[in-house]
């Protein structure tokens, strides 16, 4: 079937080729997490994967438009930061000058204010040969700002230059200010200016930006600083739980709309509905070892037993899923989906619908296979 994958906001709207696959699952075996973690010999690795991700880097490196901005694919049409700051926490071991160029580009088109009247925010933009052009809009203000904070605390680990974050403090304050500026009286944060919708998505994304914000501000000595984000982000931690999870069903709202209501998911909806149960976990604003996180994570793959099979699947691979798989210790499910993508996509040249997030995706999900292999009982 033909689905149409509008991220958040509205504004990105990106043709999904199949996401659901028509083949029956009954010839797939369905098995908790709890089965799947401990895969015999002959399933577990995925073998030498550094070719693989060596060709994966030049592939996004490619991505790279002349002003330092990430573009979506190496034709270097268009720039959607939030895409853009996720693939680029792959490159931050890497390529630490890269990375440096991208947060600078990125500081320096903050809007002083936007056209909403919000102070920190960045627009889309289109590519004109050396030139981008802003679209003067952007599909969620709070999940670009958030994920901008992550990728500079990343950056911070990978490369221990305190400096480097010391020098940018200040304009890097002004992007958390806007999840701040976005966040209502019970603690939730809307989507951007003038649209009062709460995505749970964004909401774990916004706790796990404010926390990494209060981690460098911690590092910097802002103690003050730092316990006023913590603060905030507990408000949204909070208020998530309160205002979207639903004991009886199990189950949090992937949305709270703007009349105010929360939207069920539905287990049989791929996205947001089933995906969106997976971010609170990922992204730290519940703990990954909890019951709830385990039993969430089941049901999904209940539902979705064939995903880590991009061929069955078809559509984007979406290795955000994989990255959940990680959290939960899954990497069975994880080595079959770095087998399959990189043999679909990667080998392959990267292929519509391949672009910049995938792609950094799953350099950082084979990252973590290459540290698991390494670890993981010989038999």
């Amino acid at each position: 079937m033909r689905n149409l994958w509008v991220r958040r906001g509205g504004t990105l709207q990106v043709v999904l080729l199949a996401l659901v696959a028509t083949a029956t699952t009954s010839a797939i075996r369905v098995s908790t997490v709890r089965e799947y973690c401990n895969p015999p010999a002959e399933v577990r690795g995925v073998g030498d994967l550094s070719p693989v991700i060596h060709l994966e880097v030049k592939w996004l490196l490619s991505s790279i438009h002349s002003s330092g901005a990430l573009t979506l694919t190496p034709d270097k049409q268009r720039v959607i930061p939030y895409f853009s700051n996720i693939a680029m926490t792959a490159l931050a071991g890497r390529m630490p000058p890269i990375v440096g160029n991208y947060i600078d580009w990125y500081l320096d088109n903050i809007n002083m204010p936007d056209r909403w009247g919000a102070f920190g925010t960045i627009y889309d933009y289109r590519v004109s040969g050396d030139n981008l052009i802003p679209t003067r809009n952007y599909d969620s203000a709070d999940s670009y700002s958030a994920t901008f904070l992550t990728l500079m605390r990343r950056y911070y680990e990978s490369t221990g230059d305190l400096e480097f974050v010391r020098r940018r403090k200040e304009r890097t304050d002004v992007v958390a200010g806007v999840i701040l500026a976005l966040q209502d009286k019970y603690g939730l944060v809307r989507v951007k200016p003038k649209d009062s919708t709460k995505y749970l998505m964004d909401n774990c994304e916004d706790f796990r930006g404010l926390m990494d914000w209060a981690f460098l501000l911690d590092a910097l000595g802002d103690k003050q600083s730092s316990a006023m984000y913590r603060a905030r982000a507990a408000r949204i931690a909070s208020a998530v739980e309160y205002r979207m999870w639903d004991e009886n069903r199990g189950v949090y709202a992937w949305r709270i709309d703007r009349a105010n209501y929360p939207s069920k998911p539905a287990w049989t909806k791929w996205y947001p509905d089933a995906v969106s149960q997976l971010y609170p976990a990922t992204n730290g604003l519940i703990p990954a070892s909890s019951a709830r996180a385990g039993l969430l994570y089941d049901k999904f793959n209940r539902s979705f037993p064939y995903w880590p099979d991009v061929e069955i699947r078809h559509g984007f691979p979406w290795g955000m899923v994989a990255q959940s798989a990680i959290v939960q210790g899954d990497y069975a499910r994880v080595s079959e989906f770095v087998k399959s993508t990189g043999a679909k996509f990667v080998e392959n040249g990267g292929p519509h619908p391949w672009y910049c997030l995938e792609s950094g995706m799953f350099i950082l999900v084979s990252d973590s296979m290459v540290e698991w292999s390494k670890q993981a009982p010989k038999d």
